[in-house]
């Protein structure tokens, strides 16, 4: 799993000159028209880390053709410099790869059982195993679930090549 650390050192910290960083680190993704088609709740254009855009689209994609993409109602923010919620550590959001979705219906700290006691609509178990194949989910952190959350792969991040 990526930290906050190894990726200060392999891409630098966002925080420390970070004009220079975003030039260097970030792209706007434009949205193919399968995906802006199929998931309307994404904006049509998102900004992020290069390194995450190609393990993304695949994501979506992998979602689309498994029928669990109209799961998603909305998109929560991807590139955000800032901590970890009551942490000090930056978020994997600083570095723009990492994605919240359905942000009302998976609050931070809820697992999916506490999410359905509590009437919420959490992801489904298929969408999670669909996108455990590309991403990291926040769902399977068992100290503090944040299903919302999903994130690049170590490998993705830290190797040459995504996926």
């Amino acid at each position: 799993m990526v930290d906050s650390t190894r990726l200060a050192k392999v891409y630098g910290n966002p925080t420390v000159e970070p004009l220079a960083w975003e030039r260097k680190n970030m792209v706007v993704w434009k949205l193919p028209p399968l995906i802006d088609l199929a998931i309307p709740e994404l904006p049509s254009k998102i900004y992020m880390h290069k390194k995450f855009v190609p393990v993304v689209e695949k994501w979506f994609n992998a979602l689309i053709e498994a029928g669990v993409s109209h799961e998603i109602n909305t998109f929560d923010g991807c590139w955000n410099v800032r901590t970890k919620r009551g942490l000090r550590s930056l978020s994997i959001h600083a570095w723009g790869m990492a994605v919240d979705l359905n942000a009302s219906h998976n609050p931070l700290g809820l697992t999916r059982e506490q999410c359905l006691k509590r009437g919420l609509i959490p992801f489904t178990e298929k969408f999670i195993s669909v996108s455990r194949k590309f991403v990291d989910c926040g769902a399977d952190w068992t100290t503090r679930p944040d299903l919302m959350h999903f994130q690049i792969k170590g490998a993705q991040a830290y190797g040459p090549d995504p996926i």
